[in-house]
């Protein structure tokens, strides 16, 4: 019995693995199920399998948490503080690449494909195109051009995280399972080229008339909403290209303008009921994986520098961004030093700093702080458009006041506080209105990370007393490769490295392709 499950669960993993553009070549011949696409699902359960793993692997402790919190500094890590040092598991990185590629349980506890990962939207888009299965598809799952676009939307979303994550990766090649088990990586200007073609085509493709898309646990099958979040992810997508020279732009952007221009004039978020949130239940296993992770640990604080920069602007957000700390005396919400070795954080009295969550709920009844078990996890919303068309019309004040205004009002910040904060806050400047932006992208913190990548604001500085990863002299500007791409990809890892400027290296502090100085 104990062989019989051993076999059973040498085979999921050789098929998953399959799945991942990353793996050994030795018996693919012998895989008897089809290793380019998993097991025949309704597009529905695909659809929802995907939102929802996507949100959970995001969002969660790992991904979330000891990464993205922590590189944008957001968060302070008060016990295990090796990530806040930038001492990163290798193992956590190989899962990361391979959760987006495939998907999660790539070693699976019961023998099944569970999915999550971009190839259900591939096979999403395959049911939806072939003809032997495009009638059936549509029959459970809605129009077929719907559901081509909903996925040709998500995937271009997660594809931009993962080439921001770590720069130029396998993409044109990627998702051929044994057909081509070591692809070779696409360069992140073409990729960035394609996203947006992606998000043009998708848009453009969406029938309202049609049947909408089933499974939806975003917007609900709302295709207007999906056509709006198509187009606000094309404002993202070209303004992260900025500083990239006219030159360098990806071939048919003539520049971003034009892209952003055309985007508005095809519809874009125009308040906060058009942000893509997935709106978790508040019930295992439905609730937000950060409540999860905080029922039984208690590892991260909000950051001495995320504090600081609020209490500059006397911004209301930060009694929503961070509890007040556990001794009563202390009536602030108060950070708790960021990069402190594991010695130095443990010595400190715990009960004095603010621990991540926030006072809520918004009026909506949506939440009540970071930890809650219905908070939302947020792919886009209507602040980081407004920043985005301020930055693009020469900081423009209108659009400024109106991202902070979205902000303050996802949050729950009362009227009269708004009113008085604009009334305080600096005019719209390059360094005010990244700011600004960047205190709104909390809780998606990993464009907070991109954004201060791309600006440099705010000002951010180094580990306190903390001992880095040998090497590394600044802030991380990237996640390096995992391990296993070195080890089974090595030509086309390495090509990749030396095709971005880096020569042998594949380090924290080398710059991806949109990251100018």
């Amino acid at each position: 019995m104990i062989m019989k499950k051993f076999i059973l669960r040498l085979y999921v993993v050789s098929l998953l693995l399959a799945l991942v553009t990353v793996s050994c070549t030795k018996d693919f011949d012998e895989i008897n199920t089809d290793p380019n696409k998993p097991p025949k699902f309704s597009t529905p359960y695909l659809l929802t399998s995907f939102q929802e793993f996507m949100t959970d692997n995001y969002y969660d402790e790992w991904f979330g948490g000891r990464f993205s919190y922590i590189y944008a500094q957001y968060w302070s890590q008060m016990s295990y503080t090796d990530e806040s040092r930038y001492l990163n598991r290798e193992n956590t990185i190989n899962s990361w690449w391979n959760y987006c590629y495939a998907g999660r349980d790539i070693d699976p506890p019961d023998g099944e494909y569970n999915g999550g990962g971009i190839i259900d939207l591939i096979e999403i888009i395959r049911l939806n195109t072939d003809e032997e299965t495009r009638d059936d598809a549509a029959l459970l799952g809605g129009a077929n051009v719907n559901q081509i676009a909903v996925a040709r939307i998500l995937k271009a979303f997660s594809l931009q995280i993962m080439t921001d994550t770590w720069g130029d990766i396998p993409y044109t090649e990627a998702f051929q399972g044994a057909e081509n088990p070591l692809p070779v990586y696409t360069s992140q200007s073409v990729i960035y080229g394609d996203l947006l073609n992606e998000l043009d085509e998708a848009q453009q493709q969406i029938d309202e008339t049609a049947a909408a898309v089933s499974g939806d646990i975003i917007y609900g099958g709302d295709m207007a909403k999906w056509k709006k979040f198509a187009n606000s992810l094309r404002l993202r997508v070209a303004m992260r290209m900025s500083k990239v020279p006219a030159g360098s732009l990806p071939s048919g952007v003539s520049s971003i303008n034009a892209v952003i221009n055309d985007a508005v004039a095809d519809g874009v978020f125009e308040s906060n009921a058009d942000n893509a949130v997935l709106k978790y239940l508040g019930l295992v296993p439905n609730n937000h994986p950060l409540n999860e992770n905080a029922k039984t640990r208690s590892d991260f604080a909000i950051s001495e520098p995320f504090v600081a920069l609020l209490n500059s602007y006397a911004d209301p957000r930060v009694n929503f961004y961070g509890a007040l700390p556990a001794d009563t005396s202390i009536h602030e919400v108060t950070g708790f030093p960021y990069g402190l070795t594991r010695i130095g954080a443990t010595a400190l009295n715990d009960n004095t700093f603010s621990r991540v969550d926030g006072t809520g709920p918004d009026p909506t009844g949506n939440f009540s702080g970071v930890y809650a078990p219905d908070a939302p996890a947020v792919l886009m919303d209507y602040a980081e458009v407004c920043f985005i068309l301020s930055e693009a019309n020469s900081y423009d004040q209108t659009e400024y006041e109106n991202g902070i205004t979205a902000s303050c009002e996802f949050w729950g910040v009362d009227e009269a506080d708004i009113t008085t904060y604009l009334a305080s806050v600096p005019a719209a400047l390059a360094q005010t209105v990244a700011e600004q932006k960047y205190i709104a992208l909390y809780v998606q913190n990993n464009q907070g990370w991109c954004e201060w990548r791309r600006t440099g604001y705010p000002v951010l500085g180094l580990p306190e007393g903390g001992i880095m990863e040998p090497g590394l002299t600044e802030i991380p500007r990237r996640m390096y490769y995992p391990f296993d791409e070195e080890t089974n990809n090595t030509a086309n890892w390495s090509a990749a490295c030396q095709a971005q400027g880096w020569g042998d290296t594949d380090l924290l502090d080398d710059r991806v392709w949109w990251d100018v100085e």
